[in-house]
This record gives C-alpha cells, structure tokens and sequence, in this order.
C-alpha cells in the first residue's frame, strides 16, 4: 500500500497538491466492472506459482477461475468482499485507501492506515489477499489491459501523438532515443501531476489500447 502524502507546517496548499499526487490514478468507485476477460495459459501458470508461495485466498482464486474467465459478477463480487472485510475494521473507502485504477489498494491515509504498522498489515492480508482480491484484480486489470499479452510501447505512442501528448512529426525511435537520453520527448510536461492532460497520458501508459483508433482488440 502507497502512504498517503501528509504536510508540514507550511499548509493547506501543500498538503492538497501532495494528495492530489497520489491520489492520481485512483478510482472513486468500486464494483463497477462491466466486461468479462480471459485468463491466458501463462498468466494461469503465473497465478498458480504465486498460489503456491502463498496460498491465502486460494480456493476463491481457484473456484472464479476454474473456467479461465473472471466474470464482472465475479469481479465485482470479490471487489465488494474485500470492501467490506476493511468496513468490519471501522475502514472507509476513498476516506481510509483508495482503489488504483490499475486494480488493487493504490493508496492508504497514513494517519488511520501507517504502512508498516502490524495491525493494519494484518488486516490487508485478510481483506486483500485471504479474499483472493489481490491476485483476481491484478490478473483481471492485465488481462483487461492487454488480453494477448503484446508488447504495449508501440501503442503507447500512438495513443500519445494520436491525443497531442507527443508531435505528430516524431518517429518512435525518436521517441526512445530521446527517453533514454532522459529528454522531455512529450508536449508540455504530461507526466506532472499538475499538467491539465495527466489524466491522458495516465490513460495513455496504462491502457493504451483502449484508447487509440484501429486499436488490434478483438470486437
């Protein structure tokens, strides 16, 4: 879990821009799925190694994906699990942590959930990993995001130049050459948090095939 930047005596000014930082990203509501996915052979195989390691919440995992699917009933069923085990802890969402828009708790409020306090780590481990929320949500968000598993730079650029982040004239092997030589390539600064077109480069680097034209997901 992400602390949840506080402030120091300088105000209320910085302590709105710090969580504004880490709460980008964040999702305001939860159980809100909408599509199913398939579970790929190796993303199963992956599953089941971390399984294996640590068996917390198996049978949940195993019984949602004896077919390979993770339905949006069952996603959103295991979202509300996770919920409300924080709830039966006095926890509230988007007061306590936040939901990432990647899946899983993105962020925590330092004050009432400390990272690396005993007791809060406890209850994530019931609430997150022994519902078998932990492992359904990340595999759910991977297999949403890129189903066969591809190689996503590419499309990451084109959703860049294809929503002004990046100049339409610059080739991807600028685009790299230019990142690995730790140069701006984009428009403006769209990585900062305060840039108006975060969200979009956000939306960009995380799932860049729902977001471009002749995207190759299957209709």
């Amino acid at each position: 879990m992400i602390a949840l930047a506080g402030c120091g005596g300088d105000a209320g000014r910085g302590q709105e821009a710090d969580r504004g930082a880490v709460l980008n990203g964040m999702r305001s509501t939860y159980a809100q799925y909408a599509d199913s996915v398939e579970i790929s052979a190796s993303r199963r195989s992956q599953i089941d190694y971390m399984l294996e390691r640590n068996k917390q919440g198996k049978d949940v995992v195993e019984s949602v994906l004896s077919d390979n699917v993770i339905t949006a009933d069952e996603m959103n069923d295991v979202e509300r699990q996770a919920v409300g085990c924080f709830a039966r802890y006095g926890y509230k969402i988007n007061v306590d942590y936040w939901l990432a828009k990647g899946g899983g708790i993105g962020a925590g409020n330092e004050k009432t959930m400390p990272v690396g306090d005993p007791k809060v780590q406890d209850i994530q481990a019931e609430c997150e990993s022994g519902t078998g929320y932990n492992i359904l949500v990340n595999a759910y968000y991977s297999a949403y995001y890129n189903p066969d598993d591809i190689d996503l730079d590419p499309y990451r650029f084109q959703c860049f130049v294809e929503h002004d982040l990046v100049d339409e004239s610059m080739s991807y092997d600028e685009f790299n050459r230019l990142r690995r030589e730790s140069k701006n390539p984009y428009i403006g600064n769209p990585q900062s948090y305060g840039s108006p077109v975060h969200d979009v480069w956000f939306s960009c680097t995380s799932d860049p095939l729902h977001n471009i034209s002749n995207s190759p997901l299957k209709k």
